[in-house]
């Protein structure tokens, strides 16, 4: 999809986020050669303290 999304224009920002739980360094450089330009990892534990306002 990154490499299709590349190829129709090279203006596109192309960015995604994830949890990163099943991402290895190997898929995260293949995604950022593919074109990627930005990855957002974030952890959404269920074991983080929660604060309440």
């Amino acid at each position: 999809m990154i490499k299709y999304a590349r190829s129709k224009s090279a203006r596109f920002f192309l960015d995604i986020t994830t949890n990163g739980m099943n991402l290895s360094s190997n898929q995260l450089d293949e995604l950022l050669n593919a074109g990627l330009d930005n990855i957002n990892i974030n952890d959404y534990r269920n074991d983080r303290e929660k604060i309440s306002c």
